[in-house]
């Protein structure tokens, strides 16, 4: 076996300080948000090499905004906030563009105002909550704030009215039906209308995972019309090229973190207990479905490789009673594409994971990648890709779209 390459250590020693690991990040990730901060933060860049130290977070005061405009809606909104307890939290993090800060400071105004018009306003279709959905949410939120503090980060403080339950029919992606959906920059989440508990949970939570994770939006001052373009530039793992106007809206490993988010989901369902004091209900539900539909149709089961530990639940028909579809945990190819790394990760770096067993390192890396989502801070995985793989490797990767083009490229590793 040949040594695995030490491109990073040979071309980037931490002496050489925070311009040389400012460069590296360039070259290698394309992270221009990242290599600016660390170009800024010259104390940080060793911390930042390592993984520990977090990319800097901000939060407003939306009050005291509002109250310094005039707009004609301000009393009524401040009114029911205050009512509700709503203080919108924004979960972005940075604004990257050619604004100056007082431009930023408006923008980042207006993106609270309209957050909380999201939370005050019922979409289209929209069902009212339950007290169910009301429990699930919190649950979902509790979850991800105990996830937040582990990577030393504070709660995402958001209103369950961020929430919104459609019917499934009307939550749409070029014609297909969603299960659901996040509006980064209204920070609202849509849901579809389900009878199975399960599901519902497995949607609120996938959706609210990527609300908790790290963003950042890019906004441009158009020099022809002087209005301001909005876009969303980070997103967990995902990166968007930084042109706004690109009719493509390309963005780079969006893959990647719908696989991390589903799976981080899919541990999340299977981790209910069918003791848990306010979701065992759940469990036992979804226990008892996946076992009859394993046990009346085998064949399907097997011809569809289906097993319990992917399927969700069983979703009952709204039309017939005596009809129902299977659901199954989503981005299947895509988790399987993100574990195929780690393993290879696992064989090429037998020093580093000596101690572990395959699913022991792949527990590991899931952890590295889990926290690059929620922080922003995807070096530590990218410089392992690098190490492992060769200078540069991990740039060519992401931009890859396809499942196929993936699997070329690490077949060829």
């Amino acid at each position: 076996m040949e040594d695995k390459p030490t491109v990073f250590r040979e071309t980037i020693a931490l002496e050489q300080g925070p311009e040389a690991v400012h460069d590296w990040i360039i070259d290698e990730l394309g992270d221009e948000e990242l290599a600016q901060y660390v170009k800024d933060h010259p104390e940080a860049s060793a911390l930042t090499v390592s993984g520990e130290r977090l990319l800097p977070t901000s939060v407003f005061d939306l009050l005291g905004h509002l109250d310094e405009t005039q707009n004609p809606n301000t009393l009524e909104l401040l009114s029911e906030m205050q009512k509700g307890n709503y203080f919108p939290q924004l979960s972005s993090q940075h604004i990257v563009g050619n604004l100056s800060s007082e431009q930023k400071e408006t923008v980042m105004f207006y993106q609270q105002y309209i957050v909380a018009q999201s939370i005050l306003t019922l979409a289209e279709n929209e069902r009212e909550k339950t007290e169910e959905d009301y429990l699930m949410i919190d649950r979902a939120g509790r979850e991800l704030t105990l996830l937040r503090g582990r990577f030393g980060l504070p709660p995402l403080v958001f209103s369950p009215d961020a929430v919104h339950f459609i019917d499934s029919d009307h939550i749409l992606d070029n014609g297909k039906v969603l299960g659901g959906g996040l509006s980064p920059y209204e920070q609202m989440v849509h849901s579809g209308t389900w009878k199975s508990p399960a599901i519902r949970m497995e949607v609120l939570f996938h959706e609210l995972a990527h609300l908790n994770s790290y963003a950042a939006f890019q906004e441009e001052l158009d020099k022809d019309d002087g209005g301001i373009d909005v876009g969303v530039y980070r997103l967990g793992l995902e990166v968007h090229k930084r042109e706004l106007r690109n009719v493509k809206k390309e963005g780079y490993l969006k893959w990647m973190n719908e696989a991390a988010t589903e799976e981080l989901t899919r541990k999340f369902i299977l981790s209910l207990k069918l003791d848990d004091p306010e979701f065992g209900y759940v469990a036992a539900l979804r226990k008892s479905r996946v076992e009859r539909y394993f046990e009346a149709h085998p064949e399907f089961a097997e011809q569809h490789g289906d097993t319990p530990e992917e399927v969700v639940d069983i979703e009952p028909s709204r039309e017939k009673e005596d009809e129902s579809r299977v659901a199954r945990f989503a981005y299947y190819e895509e988790r399987q594409m993100m574990y195929t790394i780690f393993d290879k990760l696992y064989e090429r770096n037998p020093e580093q994971f000596k101690e572990k067993t395959r699913e022991e390192a792949r527990e590991e890396l899931f952890d590295m990648l889990t926290k690059a989502m929620f922080t922003g801070n995807i070096l530590p995985f990218g410089r392992l890709f690098n190490d492992t793989f060769g200078r540069g490797k991990f740039r060519e990767f992401a931009h890859f779209q396809t499942t196929e083009e993936q699997v070329e490229f690490m077949e060829s590793l």
